[in-house]
């Protein structure tokens, strides 16, 4: 594969996950909120929620830098994306069971995502050359853009299918996010190969 090609690649993939990463985690910033405020039976908790997520990419951006550097892009994305679904998870069963602690934390790990997603800018020209970098980390940057409008219009499916499934309406959004980073994972993991940043 020429380096025009591969580079070419690696950016298909990476958008096509930021895609999918945007729109798990940006479906869950509103759902978070109001989870949080139905749960403390206070709206001026609601904004606990957001609070978490962003400490939560604060906290786990060095972390997957090291990994990035330790085993490559693949790795740190891929923990990145499944501490998201891990965090999802956690969101799902404190939502359920109206335990705050779960709900926080799993909306930390859900920042987890977001700092993932910061990765693959990086992650978008590590093999750019000087006259495309600009273009190719645009694309990629549009992925997550692109995720982070659909993601908040699912909150009403979302909801319905949470449900059916016998959970609150405000978990939809983590079932989603929890669907939407596995499948960031899997592309990620099949996909990104060979390694842009060990390459």
């Amino acid at each position: 594969m020429s380096e025009i090609a591969f580079q070419e690649r690696t950016v298909k993939v990476l958008a096509a996950a930021q895609i999918l990463n945007g729109v798990g985690v940006a479906g869950t910033v509103a759902a978070g909120s109001l989870l949080v405020s139905s749960i403390t039976d206070s709206e001026s908790l609601a904004g606990l929620a957001q609070t978490s997520s962003i400490l939560g990419a604060a906290a786990l951006a060095i972390p997957l830098a090291r990994l990035t550097a330790r085993g490559g892009r693949r790795l740190a994305l891929s923990v990145g994306y499944l501490s998201g679904v891990l965090g999802s998870i956690l969101a799902i069963i404190g939502g359920s069971t109206k335990t705050l602690v779960l709900m926080l934390l799993g909306t930390f790990f859900v920042g987890a995502a977001s700092a993932a997603g910061y990765q693959a800018r990086f992650a978008a020209i590590d093999q750019a050359s000087d006259e495309h970098r600009a273009r190719q980390l645009s694309l990629v940057v549009w992925g997550l853009t692109i995720g982070a409008v659909a993601g908040p219009n699912l909150m009403e499916p979302a909801g319905n299918l949470a449900e059916r499934l016998g959970l609150p309406r405000l978990v939809g959004p983590y079932l989603i996010s929890a669907t939407t980073l596995a499948l960031a994972t899997i592309v990620i993991q099949i996909f990104l190969r060979p390694d842009p940043y060990l390459t």
